[in-house]
């Protein structure tokens, strides 16, 4: 017999192993051609996106400066001028903040699709009077028309796309289930954080794109190993920084994740040593201000982005929006970041009552077929007891405070994400996958939480963009817990 031909393998074995074999490759072409069509319902969010752009809002205080800085680094690159250039071209503009504290990446993207929408070579150059009205800008030549306002602003979409659909794939990546993955994007899009920094000329979706990126390659790597994977994470997530600074918290969390991942001394070692090195080399890469003096400025940069903060905090405009500490910092990221985040005007009745209330009746339907079940008892009698519990009083609490839509799964989704499902424990690469995430969730909280100098929803996105995937993770727990059956259809 053929089958026979491998000593001590049964007769049997070999065929059984390939119906197997056959199996699990039909179930991960199944997941394959569902996630292609997940992320083609993603992509049915950008022509909101666009309705909302094509409205033709004028143009705010910070797009002119950033249409200013876009154009005059891309005059630049173009002009392959030197570093001494790039130190005091932006005092000429009056920039500011906009010109060598913010890196050069996200500045070049808008000013390359400013130079595809110009219809004369000259220099763009608008000084926003912020004691008037953006019409009175826009009359008296302090603002751009809406020709050069709504190409860029169209750029700037498609990278908060790009972001929805990386949200999605991590998602998948870690549930597996490519339906209810698709909560992730829809929640973050309903986020009213994410709909600003989407339809305006701000670098935060551009820098977010590539940070969740780099999350994707990360995770690439921690599953399927390979130097190339991890290096291209921290090139992803250099460049990420290269687009805006604030990126920092999530690029160092990915460091120290690199460092604490199970290993040799020396391979620990290696790997730190990458992530230390690689983010900051690309961020030296793309920033000629930084060829003179790579580190020193890098340390200016740092140290005066902190005194600029400082002021504002302490200036009387801001008062408001001032963090008092450390601990009024991590407190403000947990709330406007993961549990109670501000959603788009007109949704905060279904996000903020509606669905907390269905998620509390859903954790009570599977509470009830669960113990039905007989899921409730034998071994995974304490695992079914923390997610019903934990589902049971985050929902409870959504619905009583009317705090967020997305409370109840998203505690179910971290426990779920360190326990393993009601019904048993997720297979090793996702589980790696998912305590990754779930690690560099609470490190970009509290190293975002212990930087924050002023209350304002940019700062929350990259904590923001996290959580959702945990929400989907949460949504397959309750799935889980109304039908325990491994061997039920999805």
């Amino acid at each position: 017999m053929r089958n026979a031909a491998r000593p001590g393998v049964p007769a049997l074995s070999l065929p059984y192993a390939h119906v197997r074999r056959t199996r699990d490759g039909a179930r991960r072409q199944r997941l394959r051609a569902r996630t292609a069509i997940g992320v083609s319902l993603v992509l049915l969010l950008w022509p909101p996106l666009l309705a909302e752009i094509r409205a033709g809002a004028p143009a705010i205080g910070d797009e002119v400066r950033w249409l200013t800085a876009g154009d005059l680094a891309f005059r630049l690159v173009r002009e392959r001028a030197g570093p001494a250039a790039w130190e005091t071209a932006w005092d000429e503009l009056e920039l500011r903040t906009f010109g060598n504290l913010n890196p050069p990446l996200g500045k070049l993207l808008i000013g390359a699709v400013l130079a595809a929408a110009k219809r004369s070579p000259d220099p763009v150059d608008y000084r926003w009077d912020f004691l008037a009205s953006p019409g009175e800008n826009l009359a008296r030549g302090n603002a751009p028309p809406g020709e050069l306002v709504l190409p860029v602003r169209v750029a700037i979409s498609l990278c908060a796309i790009g972001t929805l659909v990386l949200v999605y794939l991590c998602a998948v990546k870690l549930t597996g289930a490519p339906w209810l993955s698709l909560a992730a994007p829809g929640l973050l899009f309903a986020s009213d954080a994410f709909r600003v920094h989407a339809v305006r000329i701000y670098t935060d979706l551009p820098q977010l794109c590539l940070l969740m990126a780099a999350v994707l390659a990360f995770g690439r790597f921690l599953v399927r190993g390979g130097w190339g994977a991890l290096v291209g994470a921290l090139v992803l997530a250099g460049l990420s920084v290269g687009v805006k600074f604030s990126a920092a918290p999530l690029v160092a969390a990915l460091g120290l994740l690199a460092v604490a991942m199970p290993g040799s001394v020396r391979l620990r070692l290696a790997r730190g040593a990458l992530a230390a090195a690689v983010p900051w080399l690309v961020f030296v890469a793309v920033n000629p201000f930084l060829y003179p003096d790579p580190f020193g400025r890098t340390l200016w940069i740092v140290s005066t982005w902190d005194q600029v903060y400082r002021g504002l905090a302490e200036s009387p405009l801001f008062a408001r929006q001032a963090v008092a500490g450390p601990w009024q910092g991590i407190g403000l990221v947990a709330l406007r970041g993961a549990l109670a985040p501000a959603f788009r005007p007109g949704a905060e009745w279904v996000f903020e009552r509606a669905l907390p209330a269905l998620a509390a009746a859903a954790a009570l339907a599977g509470w009830q077929r669960g113990r039905r079940s007989g899921l409730a008892r034998g071994p995974g009698r304490a695992r079914f007891l923390a997610f019903a519990g934990t589902g049971l009083a985050a929902a409870l609490a959504g619905a009583a405070t009317g705090l967020s839509a997305w409370i109840c799964p998203f505690a179910l989704g971290v426990v779920r994400t360190c326990v393993g499902g009601p019904a048993g424990r997720a297979p090793a690469p996702r589980a790696r996958f998912g305590a990754f995430l779930l690690a560099a969730l609470l490190a970009s909280w509290l190293l975002t939480g212990l930087s924050l100098r002023l209350d304002w929803s940019r700062y929350y996105l990259r904590v923001l963009a996290l959580v959702p995937i945990f929400c989907a993770a949460g949504l397959v727990a309750l799935r889980e817990l109304a039908r325990p059956d491994p061997g039920a259809p999805r």
